[in-house]
């Protein structure tokens, strides 16, 4: 498993991702599988306020006063990613001069961020962060083929406490019953899939679905791209994904890296 760190990522980033696959090559044929994509444009990153002032409330002698009091404090263990999608299908020679391109301003597919330099697809798997069949490996392909991660020592990577109410199980809390292709690989309900599903408008919404993959090596974020929706902030987005970052108090000044890559259809 890899995990890096360097320096502080904020709360949320929007990206545009440009994907482009080549239709044919006179040289060799081409492998299905996801690739990084050809560029990714940051055109926007906030965070959240943590430096909220105190709230006045008055006291008179005599009373007595019933207070609701709510705080919102930023999680120190995730990232988020949302933004839109466009590609083509294309003709081009080694240097990347297209002879012929057919754009597809609307793809279907998937966004992955991965936390390693390499991805062995061939092996990928779903993860499910429930599973106790594997006695301390609790993530295991539906087949049980594969013994999976510790979920423990997976959050104490992250500087999460098994307490934590943001915590990985915490997040990804919902059984997926849809069906994906990744890598010439089917991934469906019978692969017993965690969810999560990020928010949309400011609630949770079954129209956002991110799955966690792995090649027992690499952890894969992922998720399924649904063209021109609204993403969290009621902004148009063609996907939302979430990962996890270490940003606790001995981490507070680091990143993780995370390699993206796309699937389009």
């Amino acid at each position: 498993m890899r995990y890096v760190h360097i320096s502080k990522l904020a709360i949320a980033i929007a990206l545009s991702v440009v994907f482009l696959a080549a239709l044919v090559s006179a040289q060799s044929s081409p492998t299905v599988r996801p690739e990084g994509p050809d560029t990714i444009n940051i055109s926007d990153s906030q965070r959240g306020n943590e430096q909220n002032a105190g709230v006045l409330v008055q006291a008179q002698a005599g009373n007595v006063t019933a207070l609701s009091i709510y705080h919102g404090t930023l999680t120190n263990s995730w990232q988020g990613y949302y933004g839109n999608v466009t590609g083509a299908i294309e003709l081009t020679n080694a240097a990347g001069t297209a002879f012929y391109r057919w754009e597809n301003a609307n793809p279907l597919g998937e966004i992955f961020a991965a936390n390693g330099t390499s991805t062995d697809w061939t092996s990928v798997y779903c993860v499910n962060t429930t599973n106790s069949s594997k006695g301390k490996y609790p993530f295991a392909r539906h087949a049980g083929d594969v013994q999976g991660w510790n979920i423990t020592v997976v959050e104490q990577n992250f500087g999460i406490n098994l307490t934590d109410a943001d915590g990985l199980n915490e997040t990804y809390n919902g059984t997926w019953t849809g069906s994906i292709t990744v890598a010439g690989k089917t991934i469906d309900s019978l692969d017993g899939c965690s969810v999560a599903y990020p928010y949309q408008g400011g609630a949770e919404s079954v129209v956002w679905e991110q799955l966690l993959l792995s090649d027992n090596d690499t952890i894969i974020f992922t998720g399924i791209i649904e063209q021109s929706q609204n993403a969290f902030d009621s902004s148009p987005a063609d996907f939302q994904l979430l990962v996890l970052e270490n940003g606790h108090t001995t981490q507070a000044d680091s990143i993780t890296n995370y390699y993206f890559y796309v699937e389009l259809s």
